[in-house]
C-alpha cells in the first residue's frame, strides 16, 4: 500500500482501500468485496495520465502522493500550499522561506525527493534518522556538540544552536538532504522503525503524521498502536482512519502493546480540540495503556494511565512538533 498518508477512505457510504506505489501515489482503490473502484496513473511530477472511477468514488480526492487533490482547481493540496503539477510548481511561496526558489517543488527532482507538506521538510530525531540511513551520531558533552556522519560526509552541530525537544536533537529532513545528499524518504520515521523509548516512538509518529492528520479535511481522527519488541525496541503501527470526534482503539500489534496515539483535528466550527477528551482518558484506564494525542496547536500530550486521573484532560506535555 505504500508508505505515505491514508490507507482507506469512506465515500458515498462505501469504504475503499488505497493501494499505492513506493512513492505513495494512489494507484487503485478496492472495496471490501475486492471490487476495483478506481485506478490512476501519473507522470513523475504528479500530472494525472489516466483516471477510471466508479460512481462510488467519483472525484476521489486522494491521489498523487496520497495527498488531497482539489478537483475544481486541479491542484494538489500539500497542507501548507497548493501544488500545480501542470507547471511543476507551487502557486504560493514556501512559508518557511528557505532556499533560493520559494516556489520549486521537490527540489526539481520528484523521483528522488518528496515534499508532502509544501514546507521545508518533515522534522525527525537525528539519531534515529541518520542511523537508519546508515550513518552515525556521536555526542561530545564536553564541547556540547553532535558529530553527524552520513554518506561519506561529516558535520559538527553545536547543540546550543539547534532544536532539542524532550532530550532529542530535532532537525528538518531537508537540512539533512542538503548537507548529506540522501533522499528524505530514507530519513522519515515510519511504521516498523524502532526507538529506544515509548515517548521517542510517540514523537516519531507525530513528526511524520501530526501536521497531516490535524488538518484532515473531513475532521477525522487517526490512531496507531505503540508496541514493544524485546531486543529491538518500540515501534508504531500504520495509522488507521477513524471518525469525527472518535478514533479506534488499536489493540493488534507485532509486539507487546504499550500505548495508543491519535490525533485531534482542527475543527471548522472553531472548537479548540487541544486536549484529551473524557472518552480518551476512560479508554486509557480501561485498557491499562498510555494514551497520546497530537493536537491542532502543534503539541503532543501523554496520558499515563498509572498516574493520571480520568479528569486530567491535559495529561503531560511531551513536545512541540510543527
Amino acid at each position: 500500500m505504500g508508505v505515505n498518508g491514508y490507507v482507506s477512505r469512506r465515500q458515498n457510504g462505501t469504504t475503499g482501500y488505497l493501494f499505492k506505489d513506493a512513492h505513495g501515489d494512489v494507484l487503485s482503490i478496492y472495496t471490501s468485496t475486492s471490487n476495483k473502484a478506481a485506478d490512476y496513473t501519473y507522470d513523475a511530477w504528479g500530472e494525472i495520465q489516466t483516471k477510471n472511477e466508479s460512481s462510488s468514488f467519483e472525484n476521489n480526492p486522494l491521489r498523487y502522493y496520497g495527498q488531497y487533490y482539489d478537483c475544481e482547481s486541479n491542484m494538489t493540496y500539500l497542507r501548507a500550499r497548493y501544488y500545480d503539477s501542470s507547471i511543476r510548481r507551487f502557486i504560493t511561496e514556501d512559508p518557511a522561506k528557505d532556499g533560493s526558489n520559494w516556489y520549486v517543488y521537490a527540489y526539481n527532482n520528484p523521483i528522488i525527493f518528496i515534499d508532502k507538506t509544501g514546507m521545508y521538510g518533515d522534522m525527525v530525531m537525528v539519531k534515529y534518522a541518520v542511523e537508519k540511513a546508515g550513518g552515525s551520531v556521536n555526542y561530545d558533552s564536553s564541547n556540547n556538540t553532535a558529530v553527524v556522519s552520513l554518506n561519506g560526509i561529516t558535520k559538527t552541530y553545536q547543540l546550543n544552536n539547534i532544536n532539542v525537544q524532550n532530550g532529542r536533537f530535532i532537525i528538518s529532513t531537508q537540512d539533512l538532504v542538503d548537507t548529506f545528499g540522501v533522499s528524505s524518504d530514507k530519513l522519515i520515521h515510519k511504521p516498523g522503525d524502532y526507538f529506544e523509548t515509548e515517548e521517542d516512538t510517540a514523537m516519531a509518529w507525530t513528526f511524520t503524521y501530526g501536521k497531516d492528520y490535524v488538518l484532515d479535511p473531513n475532521e477525522h481522527e487517526y490512531s496507531s498502536a505503540i508496541y514493544y519488541v524485546r531486543q529491538k525496541g518500540y515501534s508504531f503501527t500504520t495509522p488507521q482512519e477513524g471518525y469525527r470526534h472518535k478514533s479506534d482503539v488499536i489493540t493488534t500489534a507485532k509486539g507487546e502493546l504499550k500505548a495508543n496515539i491519535h490525533t485531534h483535528p482542527k475543527l471548522k466550527d472553531g472548537y479548540p480540540n487541544n486536549s484529551f477528551s473524557k472518552t480518551d482518558t476512560k479508554i486509557a484506564k480501561k485498557n491499562s495503556i498510555n494514551y497520546y494525542v497530537a493536537v491542532p496547536i502543534g503539541y503532543l500530550y501523554k496520558f499515563d494511565y498509572k498516574i493520571h486521573t480520568e479528569d486530567n484532560l491535559q495529561g503531560t506535555y511531551i513536545t512541540w512538533y510543527k
